[in-house]
């Protein structure tokens, strides 16, 4: 942190932001350097920032850029139960993607399929524009393989969920998201 300081007094950077940082962490950083950004892994499966991370950035001042807000494709309703995956896939081996999780992903996504067709929106789309508009989330860094999917996520900007629908989303994956992360 000190050198991020100095490298900021030197002029040779605008601004000092951290990755998966803990509040642990964020304090000690905050005492040396005037941290303006936290970059954590955010979405509706994986919430644990906001017991603890969300509340301190928002009295801090510090924004929060997450990432993986799709889950590496999982929240797009295109990763059926029975896919395999390619050798060397690191979604073989990760939790979020046995068999059963996806089963729980992939009813969770049925249950906001009409929040979804209301606004002509994708799964992906919808989970989004859900995760910019939580509280004290700044921005989502949102993955694309190709130009044509990257402009189908800039499309999830497009509409507003109401405060109810945003309910129905949470909801919708509180179940999943308990389960998953147990």
């Amino acid at each position: 942190m000190a050198a991020m300081v100095k490298l900021k007094e030197q002029g040779k950077i605008r601004a000092i932001g951290v990755s998966n940082y803990d509040v642990e962490w964020l304090k000690k950083a905050k005492k040396v350097a005037p941290l303006v950004s936290l970059q954590p892994p955010y979405s509706a499966i994986q919430r644990k920032i906001e017991k603890e991370i969300l509340p301190f950035c928002r009295e801090n001042q510090i924004g929060v850029i997450v990432y993986s807000p799709l889950e590496r494709g999982l929240l797009t309703g295109k990763v059926s139960a029975d896919r395999l995956f390619p050798p060397g896939d690191h979604r073989a081996a990760h939790k979020y993607f046995t068999v059963e999780n996806r089963k729980r992903v992939l009813a969770a996504l049925e249950k906001i399929r009409p929040i979804a067709d209301r606004h002509k929106a994708s799964f992906a789309q919808v989970i989004i524009n859900w995760t910019v508009h939580e509280p004290g989330i700044t921005a989502a860094l949102v993955g694309a393989r190709n130009a044509e999917q990257a402009a189908h996520n800039a499309g999830a900007l497009n509409f507003t969920l109401t405060s109810d629908e945003r309910a129905q989303i949470r909801s919708a994956f509180d179940e999943p998201a308990r389960v998953m992360n147990a």
